[in-house]
C-alpha cells in the first residue's frame, strides 16, 4: 500500500502535464482556427468590395453615356438612347446583386459609403433624364458621386487595413 502513495506524486504530475498539454494545444488550434477564419473573411470582404466597386463603376460609366445621347457634356458611344437604356438596366441589376454581399460583409461606414455611391448615380440618372436638362444640376451630380466614390474606397481601404488614402482625383475646370 505504502508504494501505491510513493506513486501517486509521480501519477499526479503526469495528469497535470497531459492537461496542460491539452490546454495549451487546444488554444493553439483556436488561435489558429481564428486566423484563417478572419483571413477568409477579409479576402471575401477584399472581394466584395472590388466587385460592387467595379459594378459601380460601370453603372457610372453607364449613366454618362446615357447623359451623352441626352444632350449632356458627358462621353459616350455612337449607340441609341435605347441601347445605352437596355445596358443601364442590365448593370443596374448587377449592382444590385454585388450590393448584398456588400450588405453582408461591410462594416456600417462602408455600407453607408456605398450606399451614398451608388445613390450619387441615381441622382446623376435622374438629372439626365429631367425633361428640363440643367448642365449646373448636371455637373453638381458628378462631382457628388466622384466624392462618393472616394469615400467608399477610403472607407473600404481603412475595412481592410490597407494603409495611406485613396489617390485623389484630379478635378477638372
Amino acid at each position: 500500500m505504502d508504494q501505491v502513495w510513493q506513486q501517486i506524486p509521480t501519477l499526479a504530475g503526469v495528469a497535470i502535464g497531459a492537461l496542460a498539454s491539452y490546454l495549451t494545444s487546444s488554444a493553439n488550434e483556436r488561435s489558429k482556427w481564428r486566423r484563417d477564419r478572419d483571413l477568409r473573411r477579409s479576402e471575401k470582404q477584399s472581394l466584395a468590395y472590388a466587385e460592387y466597386g467595379s459594378a459601380v463603376k460601370e453603372t457610372y460609366q453607364w449613366t454618362m453615356h446615357f447623359a451623352h445621347c441626352r444632350g449632356l457634356p458627358a462621353f459616350g458611344p455612337d449607340m441609341t438612347l435605347e441601347e445605352v437604356s437596355a445596358e443601364m438596366s442590365r448593370v443596374s441589376m448587377i449592382r444590385a446583386v454585388k450590393w448584398e454581399t456588400v450588405l453582408l460583409l461591410g462594416s456600417e461606414a462602408t455600407i453607408s459609403a456605398a450606399r451614398r455611391w451608388h445613390e450619387s448615380i441615381w441622382q446623376m440618372q435622374h438629372v439626365a433624364s429631367s425633361d428640363g436638362l440643367d448642365l449646373d444640376e448636371w455637373m453638381a451630380a458628378r462631382e457628388e458621386s466622384n466624392d462618393a466614390r472616394t469615400a467608399f474606397y477610403d472607407s473600404a481601404r481603412a475595412d481592410l487595413g490597407v494603409s495611406g488614402e485613396t489617390v485623389r482625383r484630379r478635378r477638372r475646370p
